[in-house]
């Protein structure tokens, strides 16, 4: 099976997601597969009223290099241009763990509370803010004070701010909202005590291969390990690993990293990630990798069943 890795990385040589892509192709390898390393700035599109093309390098990419591609996209700006790659696959008929639409849905927390939601999943209070007039709604909405403020696009925690009291609040968020033009979306949730402490879980498919404890470094809440955050191997209940699993599926993802809250009144779903790091490999002595590349092999061959289906 010829597998291409689709990265998104920065020119950094020592960018994490690229490293990450090469450690994902030499997996494949080592499990009898070709693979190939892709970075998505090298491509380029044309089009006229005949067809699309698709540019590797400045050269016509030939879609027979690949059978299925697997998605690496961990970019919080410009995503719908940026994934446009996708979708170009899916035209050509090249199948794609994480495809198009789910990938563009999980890099908006807005779209992805909006679809958990529609599935009766469990999640944080959140009110989505684009206008300064309505703080007061927002605030009485949440139940007060504090009050956790973040993009509607961002990874690895970024963008993520708790605002203590009104006063700070205000000032900060009339900051955001103020430039009309722009009329930037912002997430505002409740703020659930859960100890700086946060669990990620890996989510291949419709199974758990990975489930993650994370507390936040000392003075911080985010638990993020990009953040400074602290891994350590957990085991949830049964409860828990199925809201993930719920979680991916609803949002159409092949692969996810669920992040979930252990509140007083049950789990929160705090976040999907669509480009899950592979850390939690190496901080729970699990094979990641390995899950990811046999569920290529498993989309894969639906995908050739399903075409010689067609052909009969």
């Amino acid at each position: 099976m010829k597998i291409g890795i689709v990265t998104f990385s920065s020119r950094h040589k020592g960018d994490v997601n690229l490293v990450e892509a090469y450690q994902l192709a030499k997996k494949a390898r080592e499990m009898g597969h070709e693979a190939t390393v892709y970075q998505s700035r090298y491509f380029s599109f044309s089009f006229d009223q005949k067809e699309s093309a698709l540019y590797y390098k400045g050269r016509p990419f030939d879609k027979s290099k690949i059978d299925i591609a697997i998605s690496r996209a961990s970019i919080y700006k410009d995503v719908a241009e940026r994934l446009s790659v996708l979708r170009e696959f899916e035209i050509m008929g090249i199948p794609i763990l994480n495809n198009y639409k789910s990938v563009l849905w999980a890099k908006n927390k807005f779209h992805t509370f909006q679809h958990l939601a529609a599935k009766g999943l469990p999640l944080i209070k959140t009110v989505l803010l684009s206008h300064s007039d309505y703080i007061n709604f927002a605030v009485k909405k949440l139940g007060g004070f504090p009050l956790v403020v973040k993009a509607a696009s961002g990874v690895e925690g970024k963008g993520v701010t708790i605002f203590e009291s009104e006063r700070s609040f205000r000032s900060g968020i009339e900051l955001i909202l103020k430039d009309e033009d722009r009329m930037d979306n912002i997430l505002l949730q409740e703020y659930v005590e859960a100890g700086g402490i946060d669990y990620r879980v890996f989510v291949v498919g419709d199974k758990v291969v990975g489930q993650m404890k994370r507390s936040a470094k000392e003075g911080d809440f985010r638990a993020n390990i990009s953040q400074g955050g602290k891994g350590e191997k957990a085991d949830l209940s049964d409860e828990v690993r199925q809201i993930a699993i719920d979680a991916t599926k609803a949002l159409g993802l092949d692969i996810s990293g669920v992040d979930i809250l252990l509140a007083k009144n049950g789990p929160l779903i705090c976040e999907v990630n669509s480009s899950p790091g592979l850390k939690i490999s190496r901080i729970t002595s699990t094979d990641i990798e390995r899950e990811i590349v046999k569920m290529a092999e498993k989309k894969c061959q639906n995908h050739a069943q399903k075409d010689n289906s067609k052909i009969k």
